[in-house]
């Protein structure tokens, strides 16, 4: 066995004495890659409203695209200032995005206890306080299912 190896081995050795040099060439190429991946890109719409790109330009509506570079972080453009809304409106907007969020906990709540009551605590495993995997006592069990009958009750009304 040891001699099929050094015969492989021997075999790499001598007939690619040129690895380096093609190493060497990789590198270099992606050297110089990068500049030429600065070129433009076109944009236009054909007749049928398609959209199409290019590196070269197309028709007369064509338009140059801004794409930004990979490695360059782009500023996150701040709010613009919201118009100022009555209080009715305000409360209204959040009555009903307080009715969207509980009927989300409510769903989520009656999931976990659906979960919890179809399933053995001790065939239920969770994150143990050392971060390691462990199973489920019954205690706990027991806890899970208390607090996910609050939530329902709090927030399916």
């Amino acid at each position: 066995m040891f001699e099929a190896y050094a015969k492989a081995m021997h075999y790499v050795a001598t007939q690619h004495p040129y690895s380096f040099v093609r190493t060497g060439c990789l590198l270099l190429l992606m050297l110089v890659m990068p500049p030429a991946l600065t070129a433009e890109i076109y944009r236009w719409i054909d007749a049928d409203g398609k959209a199409h790109y290019s590196d070269r330009p197309g028709p007369a509506e064509t338009r140059v695209v801004d794409v930004p570079d990979a490695n360059v972080a782009v500023p996150i453009p701040e709010k613009p200032a919201q118009p100022k809304t009555t209080s009715a409106q305000t409360a209204a907007e959040e009555s009903s995005i307080n009715k969207k969020e509980a009927a989300k906990r409510c769903a989520a709540a009656q999931g976990r206890l659906t979960f919890l009551e179809q399933r053995i605590p001790n065939r239920i495993m969770i994150t143990g306080e050392d971060g390691k995997p462990a199973r489920m006592t019954v205690e706990r069990w027991e806890s899970e299912k208390s607090t996910a009958r609050e939530r329902i009750v709090e927030h399916c009304r």
